[in-house]
């Protein structure tokens, strides 16, 4: 973005519980000081919640990570501010999250072989969950919508007792991970 004193490449978060990770990659940091990190709640002003200071590399991509925790179930903006060594700053675009729409029950009939999943979400939307073995293989993927309630046969699952789920939503603005035990 060239209004930016840096060249913002990424800006996304990704909600685990009532965290969201806040992680952001940029290129060409000349004489940039700090990152701000703003974050507003249902539409309010935005207050500052951190900083992270620049690393000032010109010549390569740097990753960037800020977590906030323990926030209430809601929706949420965030937005960074970058400070230039001299004081001038520019903002980003902001980027919306929600706290508490992305939540699902998982629940394993062993006699049926069969791991129901049933969203709970504030809003109707379109999703894509994502599930993955102990060592980091994704075994299932499928899109779906809020009102679907999913049903795995654990044939599909292999032998795995222990999953990683990630579920995001389509437009890209909320995600949720965690584990599951399928005993």
């Amino acid at each position: 973005n060239a209004s930016l004193p840096v060249e913002l490449l990424s800006l996304e978060t990704e909600v685990l519980d009532n965290t969201v990770n806040v992680t952001w990659t940029a290129s060409d940091e000349v004489a940039l000081s700090v990152y701000e990190v703003l974050l507003s709640f249902g539409g309010e002003e935005a207050e500052t919640v951190g900083f992270v200071p620049a690393r000032n590399i010109s010549d390569q991509v740097q990753s960037y990570t800020f977590a906030q925790e323990n926030l209430a179930p809601g929706r949420y903006t965030v937005q960074l501010r970058s400070i230039d060594l001299d004081g001038t700053s520019q903002f980003s675009p902001k980027v919306n999250f929600e706290i508490g729409d992305i939540g699902l029950t998982f629940d394993f009939f062993s006699e049926e072989g069969i791991l129901n999943v049933q969203p709970e979400f504030a809003v109707d939307r379109e999703f894509v969950l994502r599930l993955w073995d102990i060592l980091g293989r994704e075994i299932w993927r499928t899109d779906f919508n809020a009102q679907q309630v999913l049903r795995i046969h654990e044939t599909e699952l292999g032998s795995s007792q222990l999953l990683v789920y990630k579920i995001q939503a389509k437009n890209g603005s909320s995600s949720h991970r965690g584990k599951i035990a399928i005993q």
